[in-house]
């Protein structure tokens, strides 16, 4: 009647939060057939002709086992496919400043982290390029997980990106990414905007005229 059955999933089964997430059950002859889907063991699409199953905005409690069925019309014929883990995570990438402003001169720590532990590898690209632990412009702390630029330079604007991967199942690498933008990277503070570190020297005049004072 119809082939075994395989779940197919896009983008693939490590999800960014908020991503549309598509599981698709693939079998052969699609003819006279329905389609269930199952999350956990319990169904959460009953027998259907589409065979796709779509989450619009993934979220952490989308994360489950997922598995598809094959019946055929009169329900007397059932195939189902092997069970598919599918991880939702949330990425984050922070800055160690309170404004928005990257300035000649000064250092950058950029952290990028997940909610909850899976083991993950991080990777950072700076404009698509990747950053080697070996860099002569940035240095990787906390196994991967921290950027940190001692002394902006011209060349430190562009994207960066934090790529996350991790193998869930059949040693299959599977990863989310998340960008920052540094526009551009200022001479100065903007006027009004003035930051000292503890060891700076500061050197203050005050000048006053007496000609007017009676």
């Amino acid at each position: 009647l119809f082939t075994t059955p395989k779940i197919r999933v896009v983008p693939s089964r490590l999800v960014k939060e908020g991503e549309q997430v598509t599981l698709e059950c693939v079998t052969d002859p699609k003819e006279r057939t329905r389609y269930l889907f199952y999350k956990d063991s319990q169904i959460i699409q009953s027998a259907d002709i589409k065979n796709i199953y779509v989450i619009d905005k993934a979220k952490e409690e989308n994360t489950g086992s997922y598995q598809c069925s094959v019946q055929s019309q009169d329900g007397n014929v059932r195939k189902n496919s092997t069970n598919i883990y599918i991880l939702v995570q949330s990425i984050t990438i922070t800055v160690d400043k309170d404004n928005k402003d990257f300035v000649y001169g000064e250092s950058l720590t950029l952290n990028c982290s997940i909610k909850k532990g899976m083991s993950p590898v991080f990777l950072w690209l700076h404009n698509e390029t990747v950053v080697e632990k070996d860099s002569e412009f940035y240095q990787l702390r906390d196994s991967g997980k921290v950027l940190y630029i001692k002394s902006l330079q011209s060349h430190y604007a562009g994207t960066y990106s934090c790529k996350v991967s991790n193998n869930l199942a059949d040693n299959k690498p599977f990863y989310i990414v998340e960008t920052f933008e540094i526009s551009q990277i200022l001479e100065s503070h903007p006027l009004g905007e003035s930051t000292f570190m503890k060891t700076d020297k500061v050197c203050l005049s005050c000048l006053s005229s007496l000609a007017n004072i009676q």
